[in-house]
């Protein structure tokens, strides 16, 4: 719909009419979720819905599920490449949610693991580095030091890390992780075993660097 014919819907809305209003199209908008990201199919319904989302009015939103949506495109947008896009929607974003919400709401938290794959891409390792050790230290307050969320936060860190050449604090990092995971998920899992490949590769690095 044009945003002319918007503004004149929207003026001739009683404050009762327009909130009820929102809260429909929210509840569509948050029921069109296309599915799986990572399932290529769902690629062009995400494609479709993008532009309507981009209009979204996100910053004022009280529903949990649309902005569980948005924090989803931001992974649509990364899978696609569309680093820009996502940069600038994520930034977005973060900062009108954070009024709203705070840093640590689930939310925030992963609107900027987001943002530092997109600073990753960007190639602003620094920067990357700070947003996700700041995400790890909020989800080991919040979620505690085993939560799954809390490891995979632990090991975007890790690949930031050792972007800067700090592979010491990689290398230690990947110990806990991998300590961890094998309490908590087994020897066998995947992601123990990406743990266990990932601290191999660092001893190799260390062993290898010029004294």
């Amino acid at each position: 719909m044009h945003r002319l014919t918007q503004a004149i819907l929207r003026d001739r809305l009683t404050p009762g009419q327009a909130a009820a209003a929102r809260a429909r199209s929210e509840a569509i908008l948050a029921a069109s979720h296309p599915g799986d990201i990572a399932d290529p199919a769902t690629w062009p319904r995400w494609a479709q819905l993008m532009p309507h989302l981009m209009v979204a009015d996100l910053a004022a939103t009280d529903s949990p599920g649309l902005r569980w949506l948005a924090c989803d495109a931001c992974y649509y947008l990364l899978v696609r490449g569309n680093t820009r896009v996502l940069h600038d929607f994520g930034s977005g974003l973060r900062q009108l949610w954070r009024d709203r919400l705070g840093d640590d709401h689930e939310h925030m938290r992963e609107i900027a693991n987001s943002l530092a794959q997109a600073l990753v891409l960007m190639g602003r390792y620094a920067e990357a580095r700070d947003l996700d050790q700041d995400t790890l230290d909020r989800n080991r307050r919040i979620l505690g030091e085993d939560h799954l969320n809390t490891l995979g936060a632990a090991n975007s860190l890790v690949h930031d890390l050792l972007l800067l050449e700090e592979v010491q604090a990689a290398r230690d990092l990947d110990q806990d992780t991998l300590d961890r995971r094998r309490r908590i998920l087994g020897e066998d899992h995947p992601d123990t075993l990406i743990s266990a490949n990932n601290l191999a590769a660092d001893q190799h690095a260390l062993d290898v660097a010029p004294l």
